[in-house]
């Protein structure tokens, strides 16, 4: 075990002029010219005025890296690690800093994905073209968002674009074992009315015996701008697939997966004066899903397991804010229903309310960070949750973050209505002052009290650790990147390491991007975990190659052709031997804008 940590350790010192995070445009980046807005608190502002842990994502990263689905952008992530990689559109469980994904908030379009049964969002059926940008909070974030008690992936879908009548894109895929994807897109504007219209079907035999899919999905987002100068936006979209989950020795043994989406929402927003908006909106998700296990069956001739479930989950929300040059506001409130109705035909229903307040205020170099937020959980338990953070930015090349939260989680309903709590603490530097050089560093200590791992369980866990990033300029069209986090979780009392919870991990990657249309990534990620009822791997680096050429390098409507290679070593490296990762696997494809 020390010698894999001396190992890390080394490769990180080495590797340390790097970067291995996926956007180009962050804060501080040495090639960055300009800060992107983000909406953390809610309130777009400068990732140099956010006291949070903040990776963003954008399209142009999620084209270059050539991916299928929401899963595999976040295994590039710094702080994120994956309990498996295996056929894409598959089940994903993931940890954000050693939180796994039952504390971490999944929004898709301003609509929760967390099931209520488990806590659980199938990031495997988010797919991956239609993602404007993801915006990840590494840390308690109740204050704005609720039940956020590990942090937030907020998820925002493309919207129309701008600046012409017309355009689009489209892509094909194929790959080992069928594994196939069609993708199309068109968007434009006409006067004061804009529009996006996507879809595709991924399809594969699968990687893993037993794990095949076919996924469909489409969706559609207007945009009008009203006279007034308010503006008016319409969306939706559905996400339907079939899957096996995994199949053991005897293949009569089959477990699979039906599931269906369908989500829409209407929103008006409106300016009230300079420094005045109010925005309203409503939106809807209903989610059908039948899992047969066949598996758990100990007689082949008996029936299979079948256990159908569904959820609707309806929000309305208000807010007001208030900006100005060196100030924010903004008010808000929620009203929200989640039914559920499981494999018995019971049903339960939940009536939540929530109202919230969070700002900024800026003097100078320095920017105050509040926030607090009431919510009615109809669990009992009503929690406050509160934050207060703080950012000095010495230079435009460094700045230095810092918050404190107290936030909340919700239990699964297989568990009591014990409401999860948690207290965290992180400081944070983002610097480029060095030549050629970025580079980012946070320390976080997450203290959790009435955590249900299972029913009657209740646990009180501290878990502390520190993420770094670091990424060169380019050289000779070359960019190197690191990323190493570091999280020892343990339960509070006995001391003992949390199980299943990844405690190290290490992601690199080298960029390429020519004059002459070339670019590719090479990307490796190691995770070593606290395996506990399930044997696990954790001995592999997994490589990953990825290259693109576009034939008409000076032109930028130029066809694209690109090849992939995954698990380029065939590495092991999974945290449940039923769930293994996938083998080497290559596939390519082509890319047509116009």
């Amino acid at each position: 075990m020390l010698r894999h940590i001396f190992n890390l350790i080394l490769c990180f010192l080495l590797l340390s002029p790097l970067s291995a995070r996926a956007d180009e445009s962050l804060l501080l980046s040495p090639e960055s010219t300009e800060e992107p807005l983000v909406a953390t608190l809610r309130t777009p502002r400068p990732i140099s005025r956010i006291a949070e842990n903040v990776t963003v994502i954008t399209s142009e990263q999620i084209a270059k890296l050539k991916v299928h689905t929401l899963e595999e952008v976040l295994f590039h992530v710094p702080g994120i690690q994956l309990g498996s990689r295996r056929t894409p559109g598959s089940w994903g469980a993931f940890s954000v800093n050693g939180l796994g994904f039952e504390h971490v908030l999944v929004i898709l379009d301003g609509i929760v994905q967390n099931d209520l049964l488990n806590n659980f969002p199938d990031i495997g059926l988010i797919p991956a073209q239609q993602i404007e940008r993801v915006e990840i909070v590494k840390g308690a974030a109740s204050a704005a968002w609720g039940p956020a008690l590990g942090g937030v992936i907020n998820i925002v879908t493309k919207s129309p674009d701008p600046e012409g009548d017309i355009g689009g894109t489209a892509l094909t895929t194929y790959g080992e074992n069928g594994t196939t994807e069609l993708n199309a897109e068109l968007s434009g504007t006409l006067d004061r009315f804009g529009y996006y219209l996507g879809g595709g079907h991924l399809h594969s035999k699968g990687l893993r015996l037993g794990n095949g899919i076919n996924f469909n999905h489409g969706w559609l987002k207007l945009a009008y701008d009203l006279p007034s100068r308010g503006t008016v936006t319409l969306g939706g979209g559905v996400r339907d697939s079939f899957r096996g989950l995994e199949a053991s020795v005897p293949l009569n043994y089959k477990d699979t997966d039906d599931t269906i989406f369908y989500h829409g929402f209407i929103e008006y927003s409106q300016p009230l004066g300079n420094n005045l908006g109010i925005e309203l909106s409503a939106r809807h998700q209903s989610y059908q899903d039948k899992v047969i296990w066949g598996s758990i069956v100990p007689d082949p001739l008996m029936p299979p397991w079948v256990f159908p479930v569904r959820e609707i989950f309806s929000i309305a929300s208000a807010k007001l804010r208030w900006d100005t040059t060196t100030s924010s506001l903004l008010f808000g409130t929620n009203i929200e229903h989640q039914n559920l109705t499981d494999a018995t035909g019971s049903e339960k229903n939940l009536n939540r309310w929530a109202t919230y307040l969070n700002g900024s205020w800026t003097s100078g170099r320095f920017t105050l960070l509040p926030g607090i937020r009431f919510d009615h959980t109809a669990l009992g338990r009503n929690p406050l949750s509160i934050t207060l953070g703080a950012t000095w930015q010495f230079n435009d090349k460094a700045v230095v973050r810092g918050y404190a939260a107290q936030g909340y989680g919700l239990p699964t309903v297989s568990n009591s209505h014990n409401v999860q709590k948690i207290r965290t603490v992180q400081l944070g530097a983002e610097s480029s002052l060095l030549p050629a050089v970025w580079l980012k560093g946070t320390i976080f200590y997450n203290y959790l009290w009435d955590i249900e791992p299972s029913p009657g369980q209740r646990l009180t866990q501290v878990r502390q650790g520190v993420e770094l990033e670091a990424r060169s300029l380019p050289l000779h069209d070359f960019t190197l990147g690191a990323a190493y986090t570091y999280s020892d979780n343990r339960d509070k009392d006995s001391h003992d390491p949390a199980p299943n919870t990844p405690e190290q991990s290490l992601k690199a990657s080298l960029d390429y991007k020519s004059s002459f249309g070339l670019c590719g990534v090479l990307s490796a990620n190691y995770v070593w975990w606290n395996p506990d009822s399930y044997p696990a791997r954790y001995s592999s680096m997994i490589w990953n190659l990825s290259l693109t050429q576009k034939l008409l390098p000076l032109n930028d409507l130029s066809p694209e052709i690109f090849f992939t290679g995954h698990n380029l070593f065939n590495g092991s490296q999974y945290i449940n031997d039923l769930y293994k990762n996938t083998p080497r696997w290559i596939e390519g494809g082509v890319r047509f804008k116009f």
